[in-house]
């Protein structure tokens, strides 16, 4: 027979099992530092800190040929903030017109990488995104508490159920799923309070329409497409040959053809 009070811890780690993961809400676009302004009035007052997740990006007009300049000089700038607050996700450029980085800043550093962007040329856009992240924190440090308490009366029925090996069996494989439970959650936790700790810094570099333009030159252009050109035009003059060369042969041969039905048609008459 099974003791009653396993069949209770059964029933709440059954519970603890199918509860809901949590839930995401996003706030609508703030600069940073309205937002984090905002944030220490809530503290001053008394309210719960917010616990928010934020994502910036900025697009720059750099001039022709400073596209991958001001890439290297980001990315070393992000190597050099201290205490490994600044790590380079992601980087890529096309053909010199484009270039894009993708950071994970500390929020200390982030107007500073902010404002060495600037400096490379003419801002043309920027935006912040916050992303309340209070919620799943919270609801998921509950749950990790509720299976580490669970945890823990399960290590004790296992002292007790040593005699019962069918009961030992149970709860040594119940102690197994909520281990496996608190080592995801505790995961995930960390997970989520990183994306806390630092923010997400996207900086786009553009080059200039006008050196665009001014890249095309229009007699190089025309000499260095010559030799297609020249092979398209004799491609198309070799099929028209070839296409109209019946039609010529006929023209050639008609006027023959007609002074011999005449002949034929003078012989008759006569």
């Amino acid at each position: 027979m099974i003791p009653v009070r396993v069949w209770m811890l059964f029933a709440l780690a059954f519970a603890l099992s199918t509860t809901a993961c949590g839930r995401k809400a996003e706030n609508a676009a703030a600069p940073l530092q309205a937002q984090l302004a905002a944030d220490s009035a809530m503290r001053e007052a008394g309210a719960p800190e917010r616990l928010l997740s934020y994502k910036h990006h900025l697009e720059v007009e750099v001039p022709a040929g400073q596209v991958e300049v001001g890439l290297k000089a980001l990315q070393a700038a992000c190597q050099a903030v201290p205490a490994q607050g600044c790590l380079v996700m992601q980087s890529s450029q096309s053909q010199g017109l484009r270039g894009d980085i993708l950071m994970s800043v500390r929020r200390q550093a982030v107007d500073g990488l902010r404002t060495q962007a600037v400096g490379f040329g003419k801002l043309l856009s920027q935006g912040t995104r916050a992303e309340d992240l209070t919620g799943p924190i919270t609801d998921l440090a509950r749950r990790l508490a509720m299976h580490k308490a669970l945890r823990e009366d399960l290590l004790e029925l296992r002292k007790q159920s040593r005699a019962n090996i069918d009961s030992l069996m149970k709860v040594t494989e119940k102690l197994a799923e909520v281990q496996a439970s608190i080592e995801a959650g505790e995961g995930e936790l960390a997970t989520l309070r990183s994306r806390v700790a630092m923010d997400e810094l996207n900086v786009s570099l553009t080059i200039e329409p006008r050196a665009f333009v001014d890249k095309r030159h229009p007699v190089s252009d025309a000499l260095s497409s010559f030799a297609s050109n020249l092979a398209q035009g004799l491609g198309a003059l070799i099929e028209f040959l070839a296409l109209a060369a019946p039609w010529l042969v006929l023209l050639v041969l008609l006027p023959f053809v007609w002074r011999g039905l005449r002949r034929i048609w003078k012989l008759g008459r006569r």
